[in-house]
């Protein structure tokens, strides 16, 4: 019987960064480089609003009604989101002079293992992806560390990105 552990081969001096840190910390830079007038904040939640189903059902012919399918992670609460399979974030634009307003930028999920992650973005920003897995054009998914990376930079240097920061400044 062997006297080394299997345990002793993981390597827990790296530790590994989760999809929710590695876009706070690329994001980190924006309140500076907008001379602290445009700031961000990620949003941890149950749920978002696209994965809600509605299902139409014939209760009488002619009659016809609509009815929400239930989603798992309806009346669950964010602290013990551990214990669902997603983890969901909206990461939102804020100007730092009007605390009002909240720009919903995108949103995320991520399994408890990290990848894939599904990116939902709107319809408008959604045409500047194509390379990427597009599902259902509701979002796209990122299968690697890699793609989360390349994602975020490509949308930070997006015209529209730049556009709608500047206003978000003016603000």
């Amino acid at each position: 019987m062997p006297t080394e552990s299997p345990w002793n081969s993981i390597q827990l001096e790296e530790e590994l960064k989760t999809p929710e840190n590695i876009v706070r910390e690329l994001f980190l830079p924006l309140k500076d480089k907008t001379n602290d007038k445009v700031t961000f904040e990620l949003h941890k939640v149950n749920y978002f609003p696209e994965e809600v189903v509605i299902r139409t059902e014939n209760i009488i012919p002619s009659f016809t009604t609509a009815k929400e399918v239930p989603h798992p992670d309806f009346g669950y609460e964010p602290e013990i989101s551990i214990e669902r399979q997603f983890f969901r974030f909206r990461l939102l634009l804020l100007p730092t002079s009007n605390k009002e307003i909240k720009y919903e930028f995108f949103k995320f999920k991520y399994p408890l293992l990290f990848y894939p992650i599904h990116v939902y973005l709107n319809a408008f920003l959604l045409q500047f992806f194509s390379e990427y897995d597009v599902s259902d054009n509701k979002f796209i998914i990122l299968k690697h560390e890699k793609d989360l990376y390349s994602f975020i930079y490509k949308i930070i240097r997006l015209d529209s990105t730049i556009q709608l920061i500047k206003r978000l400044m003016v603000l």
